[in-house]
């Protein structure tokens, strides 16, 4: 972690995130490329205020947080907030079905109680491996629910490019 998530990591990321896009989808614009690569960006700025102080500027050295997650509670109802948030904007852009997105978050504000209010995992490896099967099966089921749950079609936004992976 503190190579892949320091700060200076988090900016190569996100540079490596608006190039790709800026490859995948050529007709798009700069900006688009550019608000990709602030999305990206975000989840350092965002881990920046749960963290304690153990996310590194750069290399594994001076560590920062603001230390949110001393108050689990608050932290747990921000990160509701944040998800439920976006999940409504997407669903009214018409980016995603009704079903499929409520599904995918009660899924994860059940795994994000687990997180704060239960147990932790045995061991750095058991919860590594725990997350790469959650975001597989999380995968699989949003794939099945978009594919055969709700009917209704979504409307696609003419200005944000698919990448081919949207059903028309």
């Amino acid at each position: 972690m503190p190579y892949t998530h320091s700060l200076v990591a988090a900016l190569l990321w996100s540079l490596g995130m608006a190039l790709l896009y800026r490859l995948i989808a050529a007709r798009s614009s700069n900006r688009s490329a550019v608000v990709l690569g602030l999305a990206v960006l975000s989840h350092w700025l965002l881990d920046l205020i749960v963290h304690r102080p153990d996310l590194s500027l750069y290399d594994d050295t001076a560590k920062v947080g603001l230390g949110l997650w001393n108050l689990p509670a608050i932290a747990f109802g921000l990160e509701a907030l944040l998800l439920l948030a976006g999940i409504a904007l997407c669903v009214e852009k018409g980016l995603v079905k009704t079903r499929g997105a409520v599904i995918f978050g009660i899924a994860m504000l059940a795994i994000h109680a687990q997180v704060f209010f239960g147990a932790p995992p045995p061991s750095a490896n058991a919860a590594a491996l725990t997350a790469l099967a959650a975001y597989f099966a999380f995968a699989g089921i949003i794939h099945f629910v978009e594919r055969h749950g709700d009917e209704s079609r979504t409307r696609q936004v003419a200005a944000v490019p698919t990448l081919g992976l949207a059903q028309k």
